[in-house]
């Protein structure tokens, strides 16, 4: 695995636990289009 494919897993998990933080944060929770988004991005990474 080449240094970018790295740094990229690590953006895409960085990412997931922000989005995550933020469904907490929200009252709503996230709009649709966000929530499937976060969804995807856990099946794709095995949160």
């Amino acid at each position: 695995m080449d240094v970018s494919n790295k740094n990229f897993g690590e953006v895409m998990r960085n990412l997931i636990k922000k989005l995550e933080g933020l469904e907490r944060e929200q009252k709503d929770g996230l709009s649709p289009k966000v929530k499937k988004i976060l969804l995807d991005l856990k099946e794709d990474y095995g949160f």
